[in-house]
């Protein structure tokens, strides 16, 4: 995938993933940095730890979208499903934001780390917990799915659409705890066609959305095949 970088002078750079970490120097951990609302986040990577432990172009155009959007994130009660690293959700608690972070069992650890490196000033803010989609007290092929309450202002998330296996579980976890006036903003890049049903979806399952129009991304952070869309009850 690529997205596209506007440099100090205008001009525009193409940065596929694996350039950036190329950039950056890759061999197991590494740090990025990223901007937002003028604070800078330091988020650690691990290539050698797997998908939850690397940033993805989706979580950037997010978390680039959650910087401009007329959102005021102070005070907000946020769930972040599908953390990885964590970059949207300690964007929105840096701005104030009461935010809970969730991961599969076992896939927390570089996402722990990054909270302690980036709000260790604002510890009633974060929370990390493991998670597993899907209807409180079945159990699936990850395990005994995690009951993520209710009465959440917003749940954020990027990249959540990726397994035929995984998505059915994910629009039962939303069915559970997107209710009321409790605004869902996802990001997602378009691999494969039927990735497109979750969206189709939505709307048997009692739920609006919209894509967000590419004047309202960041300005540096959009790429063609990442869209971010905003859900919420009908």
């Amino acid at each position: 995938p690529q997205i596209v970088e506007l440099g100090d002078d205008g001009t525009e750079r193409q940065l596929e993933l694996d350039s950036r970490a190329e950039i950056l120097g890759v061999g197991g951990d590494f740090h990025e940095d990223f901007s937002f609302r003028g604070k800078t986040m330091h988020i650690k990577q691990d290539t050698v730890a797997g998908h939850a432990h690397v940033l993805w172009d989706a979580s950037r155009v997010l978390a680039g979208y959650l910087d401009v959007c007329p959102i005021s994130w102070e005070g907000k009660k946020v769930l972040d499903l599908g953390s990885g690293c964590g970059l949207t959700g300690l964007c929105v608690a840096s701005d104030g934001a009461t935010v809970t972070m969730t991961e599969l069992p076992g896939h927390t650890r570089t996402l722990k780390e990054n909270c302690e490196l980036n709000l260790s000033a604002f510890p009633d803010r974060w929370d990390v917990k493991d998670a597993i989609w899907g209807v409180a007290g079945h159990v699936t092929a990850w395990g005994p799915v995690t009951d993520l309450g209710q009465e959440w202002d917003y749940i954020i998330g990027s990249d959540l659409i990726y397994s035929d296996d995984s998505t059915p579980h994910l629009m039962q976890t939303l069915r559970h705890s997107c209710v009321g006036k409790t605004e869902f903003i996802m990001s997602f890049e378009l691999r494969r066609q039927q990735d497109l049903q979750f969206l189709k979806d939505l709307d048997g399952h009692g739920f609006a959305w919209h894509k967000v129009l590419p004047a309202h991304l960041h300005p540096k952070w959009q790429a063609e095949e990442i869209g971010v869309f905003v859900i919420k009850c009908k």
